[in-house]
């Protein structure tokens, strides 16, 4: 056995003792760094008479070869593998929670149901880790038919920030791997009833597992990983009845349970994706869903049975004493770069309707099918229901670059996100907020909209929402008690639309200047046909639209499109009308961050 915290391994030193798996002890330890760079990671370290089998050595090896291959974020990062003294470690992502097993073991003791919204968020982010795990390519683009072998409610670890990830690829393996034919391997409640007979295993027990996770989940059924447990140690033993353990189960969730553990394989599930898109259909995914299962789980942790029953989390200042927070500057926004492993799909491009969805669909179109010429791959234009969705799909990755306003910038940058290029605009890279009213209102100040009705686009959106928002505050008071009545409209061109027609008495929108500050852009004159408007006030200059890219994305393919945008050629007037009438830009620049720190400190106010 491993000594007590405290010890060294290489640049790791080992804090606590997290628990033991099969192979040897899990420890949460810190890696060291240059210039007092210090990571929490968790090291898995194999056992003294481990590290001397062969065989197990091999499983160690196995799940380090395929885990730094993987980059998804429902999976844990395997970030190295070591030898010391003789001994096996393993060192992966650290995840500061609790497993899905604790959580439904408490819940079984309180007797208290699982909401199905978050069981749903939780099974689908692992749906989503097999689907990535499943079509893993290795080299030439071969498909490696990876399998996981070990889902199950141990194995999904529930992070108090959110973070959902199946973890321990110890026991994974291809399809075409024979080394272990006849032997069965996982935990037998997981393992399908045609494991018994010792046939080859195929990606189709992976989803077997889901099904028995979503299942033991619905029915407060920890247990079933338990070897003591009745029917714990019998592969493919029969599931009780949801309409018995859990009669308000909704009959579609109900049936995708009974789809994916299914008696013969002819009738189960045979890819992640068709079980995403059983369970998408019967709990069906809102806009807040990672919100709401954030503040679910944090408020489940902090329960005073919960404590009592699994301990507290841990700080990172308990776990690091000696880190002091005052010698530390954090950057303004952080950007992960890592590598994806299948880059061969179309490019997805996404943008918002901020300018009213037909526009959006006609830009989107343009810019994909330049896009398309300039880089030689398929480009697929991407149309998302506002800017949260916008912010929620790029972090997600369904879409590889968005065309985003600064607030959804920062927010989708402390996510992981990355900015490709930004926006310039008559040689500089911000434009300005504006309220704006009718020429022949009698608003004439700021003071004046004590007691009227505004309308904003997005709460999302910088110019139309959150530095009028901050200018209001700052001059005339609380919004909510100043303000008669607030909007929210959805487009710019809605909100000119409203103001010209007095539906409202002022509205939020975007106006750029020339150099000799004449209004030469702006929400009503790009957008509407209606007639002028008056600025109220210039609410504060705003850093320019970026186009961000999704974590994870590969260096090089970010780099290509970067320059594709700013280096465009000056006979390429295809390119320059792109600039000009879809990005409403004269050029793109590198981000700086520094322009969107402003952003970032209006953000914490408003919080």
């Amino acid at each position: 056995m491993v000594e007590l915290p405290g010890r060294q391994l290489g640049r790791y030193r080992l804090l606590r003792l997290l628990g033991y798996g099969g192979m040897g002890e899990v420890y949460l330890a810190s890696s060291r760094g240059a210039a007092g760079f210090e990571k929490l990671v968790t090291v898995k370290i194999l056992r003294k008479q481990v590290s001397q089998d062969p065989a197990r050595v091999k499983d160690l090896l196995r799940e380090a070869f395929i885990g730094v291959r993987l980059d998804h974020e429902n999976i844990v990062q395997v970030f190295d593998l070591g030898e010391h003294e003789g001994t096996y470690f393993l060192v992966m992502e650290y995840v500061r929670g609790f497993s899905l097993r604790e959580v439904i073991a408490f819940c079984a003791e309180k007797a208290e149901p699982l909401p199905f919204r978050p069981i749903a968020h939780a099974v689908r982010c692992v749906a989503d880790a097999l689907e990535y795990l499943h079509r893993v390519r290795g080299p030439h683009r071969k498909q490696l038919g990876l399998i996981h072998r070990d889902v199950s409610p141990s194995n999904i670890l529930l992070g108090a920030e959110g973070r959902i990830k199946l973890s321990d690829f110890g026991v994974a393996g291809m399809v075409m791997d024979a080394a272990r034919a006849g032997v069965v391997i996982g935990k037998p409640r997981y393992l399908p009833p045609d494991a018994r007979h010792g046939i080859t295993a195929t990606q189709g027990w992976d989803l077997y597992a889901l099904g028995v996770v979503l299942h033991s989940a619905l029915s407060n059924d920890p247990d079933v990983e338990n070897s003591g447990a009745a029917g714990a140690t019998v592969i493919g033993a029969r599931l009780p009845s949801l309409a018995e353990t859990r009669p308000d189960c909704p009959p579609a969730l109900r049936e995708l349970v009974e789809k994916a553990t299914a008696r013969t394989p002819e009738d189960r599930l045979h890819d992640a994706s068709t079980f995403r898109a059983m369970l998408d259909a019967a709990v069906p995914r809102q806009a807040d869903d990672i919100d709401y299962w954030r503040q679910f789980l944090q408020d489940f942790y902090k329960r005073d049975e919960f404590v009592a029953r699994f301990g507290t989390l841990p700080h990172v200042e308990d776990l690091v004493p000696e880190l002091a927070a005052d010698s530390i500057e954090s950057p303004a926004v952080a950007y992960i770069e890592t590598v994806v492993v299948d880059a061969a799909r179309p490019i997805r491009f996404g943008i918002s309707p901020a300018l009213g969805v037909t526009a959006a669909r006609a830009q989107a179109d343009r810019i994909a099918a330049w896009l398309r010429k300039r880089i030689e791959r398929d480009v697929k234009p991407v149309v998302l229901g506002d800017y949260k969705a916008l912010v929620d799909a790029t972090v997600d990755g369904e879409v590889d670059f968005a065309w985003m306003p600064p607030i959804s910038v920062v927010q989708a940058a402390e996510r992981g996100c990355g900015v490709v290029a930004v926006a310039q605009r008559y040689g500089r890279p911000t434009f300005d907020a504006a309220i704006v009213v009718r020429p022949d209102s009698t608003i004439t100040e700021m003071a004046d909209l004590v007691g009227k009705s505004i309308a904003f686009v997005d709460r999302d959106s910088s110019s139309g929402f959150h530095y009028p928002i901050d200018a209001i505050t700052r001059e005339v008071g609380p919004p909510h008690e100043v303000l008669k009545e607030q909007h929210i409209l959805g487009s710019h061109k809605a909100v000119c639309e409203a103001v010209q027609h007095g539906w409202v008495d002022a509205g939020a929108t975007y106006i750029l200047r020339d150099t000799t500050n004449t209004i030469v852009h702006s929400g009503w004159i790009d957008l509407t046909d209606f007639g002028e408007l008056r600025v109220l006030k210039i609410a504060g200059a705003v850093p320019c639209d970026a186009i961000a890219h999704r974590p994870g994305l590969a260096p090089a393919l970010v780099e290509k499109i970067a320059r594709t945008l700013v280096d465009i050629d000056p006979a390429d007037t295809e390119g320059a009308t792109i600039l000009r009438e879809v990005f409403h830009t004269s050029g793109m620049l590198r981000a700086d961050l520094r322009i969107y720190e402003e952003v970032r400190e209006m953000l914490s106010r408003a919080r």
